[in-house]
């Protein structure tokens, strides 16, 4: 499985995770998020603080692309790749919020406790 950037298509994920550039207000860094589904453990490069609630942008570590989601401003999205097929993953750029879309075809696939509110709106 590996994760592009929906944008210039180039590779964002490694073995160690998937790689975005991270920004709040004059913040910036690295991130590494966890690839498995409804895992929110990241890393960030540089110690900053992250306090819950707090809104994130994430950009393309290639291109610079903003990643927000057309369905909603508090999701990113990124392409996954399973072997032949791509999907579209969208989580949610609110720190300490556990919401993730897998979007394929017809096929929704909702991950973590905070999913079903994205939906009920």
């Amino acid at each position: 499985m590996k994760f592009k950037c929906p944008k210039c298509s180039h590779t964002v994920s490694t073995r160690a995770g998937i790689v975005l550039v991270g920004q709040q207000g004059k913040e910036r860094s690295l991130f590494v998020f966890d690839t498995r589904l409804g895992s929110y453990d990241h890393e960030a490069a540089d110690p900053i603080d992250v306090p819950p609630g707090t809104v994130w942008e994430f950009f393309c570590p290639i291109c610079g692309a903003d990643l927000t989601s057309k369905h909603s401003k508090r999701l990113a999205g990124l392409e996954m790749v399973v072997g032949d097929t791509t999907r579209r993953v969208m989580f949610s750029k609110v720190s300490s919020e556990h919401a993730t879309f897998v979007l394929g075809g017809e096929e929704l696939e909702q991950h973590g406790e905070d999913s079903q509110a994205y939906l009920d709106k």
